[in-house]
């Protein structure tokens, strides 16, 4: 029986298109949801879904990927980024080319935590810029120690090889990276939620939505804060009780969102979205969907115990208007109709599944 690896194996994968029954395809990029499903018996093992948001369909497949401590999947652009402990891999679904990236070691990695503490593994984000059509990495690295800051390393994945991971400045107050929910990439700059500690540096529990932004074009931070929707609008929290675990990220239409389900007060799921990018002051509520409306277990009526659904993050806003939700734990995918109040499931990943990102891709198309 083949061991586990300790990090990624950068190997050649299958990139399986879906059964073709002869029509005819015409190819144009579309957002796919990239998810990730793991084998419940070897959670190194992991295959990953394209799926088309609005029907459920799977449109390709990337199968037997292996991952271990520290490796990272990412979505952006039309490509697909696999990040191990010493190579990228970058992968086109609309024509499984797979390109292997050798990078040298950077030169701001932290030291390993004193006292025997093991070094916690960075976080990365994959982001496009699509001024320049170029894809980076930007590789955040834990605080050493309470109080000090996170270094930061940037990578182009263009260019002749090596590839060096460069240093970048730290965020303007600690970011959380753990989770898909707490960061995405919007036009070239990815967002970010502060991490539990910066609240207390800041002082104020409604600045719990502040978000820190970095550039990847110019790879630099953006000096302040961006204040959230419900502490820079006398509307936006309207007395609500705001907790940090009930915000999340998003991007929809192309922009950065904010996503606030509101447990207490409104029973609904708030979706903010930022329309001055320069100045990050002005947000526009532009969805407030029931909970009851696309989540089990809020219309009253009676559900066994763990059953109850809790939070549904918003993965796309489609033509028509429907909006794609993945509901999180078990690992579906819903599409919500604001306008005759239905939901529909239209795929299920599984529990043992997560959310790696959108990306937009030229896969055979059957309208």
């Amino acid at each position: 029986m083949e061991s586990p690896p300790t990090s990624l194996a950068l190997k050649r994968s299958r990139l399986l298109p879906p059964a073709n029954d002869g029509a005819s395809t015409t190819r144009r990029p579309r957002p796919l949801l990239a998810a990730a499903v793991y084998d419940v018996a070897d959670f190194s093992r992991v295959d990953v879904r394209l799926v088309d948001v609005s029907s459920g369909a799977v449109a390709a497949r990337l199968d037997g990927l292996r991952g271990g401590r520290g490796a990272h999947l990412g979505a952006a652009g039309g490509l697909v980024c696999l990040v191990g402990a010493a190579a990228v891999r970058l992968l086109d679904p609309a024509t499984g080319a797979a390109t292997d990236i050798a990078t040298a070691p950077g030169d701001t990695t932290p030291t390993a935590h004193g006292h025997g503490q093991r070094t916690p593994p960075p976080s990365h984000v994959f982001g496009h810029v699509p001024a320049t059509g170029e894809y980076k990495l930007l590789r955040i690295h834990a605080a050493a120690a309470p109080g000090q800051s996170q270094s930061c390393e940037i990578l182009t994945l263009v260019g002749e090889q090596p590839t060096r991971w460069r240093p970048a400045a730290s965020p303007p107050a600690p970011v959380a990276v753990a989770s898909y929910r707490n960061k995405a990439v919007a036009r070239g700059v990815a967002h970010f939620l502060p991490s539990p500690p910066s609240l207390f540096q800041h002082g104020a529990a409604a600045e719990c939505d502040a978000v820190a932004s970095f550039d990847l074009a110019t790879e630099a931070w953006r000096p302040s804060l961006l204040r959230g929707p419900l502490s820079s609008s006398a509307s936006g929290s309207g007395g609500r009780q705001v907790c940090r675990g009930h915000l999340s990220l998003a991007v929809l239409s192309g922009g950065l969102a904010m996503v606030h389900h509101d447990y207490y007060a409104g029973g609904c799921i708030d979706v903010w979205m930022l329309a001055d990018v320069e100045k990050g002051t002005t947000w526009v509520r532009t969805h407030s969907l029931r909970l009851s409306s696309v989540l089990r277990g809020w219309d009253g009526q009676m559900v066994a115990a763990g059953d109850r659904e809790s939070l549904a993050q918003p993965l796309a806003v489609m033509e028509d208007g429907r909006i794609a939700l993945w509901v999180e734990v078990k690992g579906l995918v819903r599409v919500f109709d604001p306008r005759t109040g239905v939901c529909t499931e239209v795929a299920d990943m599984g529990r043992f599944s997560n959310v790696v990102g959108l990306c937009t891709a030229a896969i055979g198309n059957s309208d």
